[in-house]
C-alpha cells in the first residue's frame, strides 16, 4: 500500500477530474484527461470505463509507465495553484470498468504510484513551494 500524505489523500478525494501521461514504443507524449477515483487509505488511483482500445491503452500495452496530475487554482486565485503529480506503472483490465462508471466502456486502469509531488496542499508552508519524495511501498 502507498502512503499519501493527510493533505494529499483529502486532496485527491475530493476531486475526480485529472490529466493522465502514457507514451508508447515511439516515446512520444499523450495527455489526456480523464475521470479517476480515489478512496483514502488505499494505494492506487484507478481510472474506470475506459476504452480498451483507446491509444492510451495501446500506449500502455508496450510501456506500462504513466504519469497523472491533479491540480486547480483554489478560488481561481493564480497566486495559490496546488496539485498532486504521481509518477508509476499502471496496470491494464480490459473488462470490468463498467462497475465503476455506468455508460462507460469496459477498460479500466490502475495507478500504482512511485513517485509523488505535491504543492500548495495545507501541510506545506510559503517556504517549502513543492514537496518531492519517494512514495512508501507496504506490503
Amino acid at each position: 500500500m502507498v502512503r499519501f500524505s493527510a493533505a494529499e489523500e483529502s486532496y485527491l478525494a475530493g476531486h475526480d477530474l485529472g490529466r493522465v501521461a502514457t507514451a508508447g514504443a515511439n516515446c512520444q507524449p499523450h495527455v489526456t484527461p480523464v475521470n479517476y477515483e480515489f478512496a483514502p487509505g488505499t494505494s492506487v488511483i484507478v481510472l474506470p470505463g475506459l476504452d480498451a482500445g483507446s491509444k492510451k491503452f495501446r500506449d500502455l500495452q508496450q510501456n506500462n509507465r504513466v504519469g497523472f496530475v491533479v491540480d486547480d487554482l483554489p478560488d481561481d486565485d493564480a497566486e495559490s495553484p496546488r496539485g498532486v503529480c504521481i509518477r508509476g506503472y499502471a496496470e491494464i483490465f480490459k473488462v470490468g470498468g463498467e462497475f465503476h462508471q455506468d455508460g462507460f466502456g469496459g477498460g479500466w486502469l490502475r495507478i500504482v504510484p512511485e513517485r509523488v509531488v505535491s504543492w500548495g496542499l495545507d501541510e506545506q508552508t510559503g517556504d517549502e513551494p513543492s514537496k518531492q519524495r519517494q512514495v512508501e511501498l507496504v506490503s
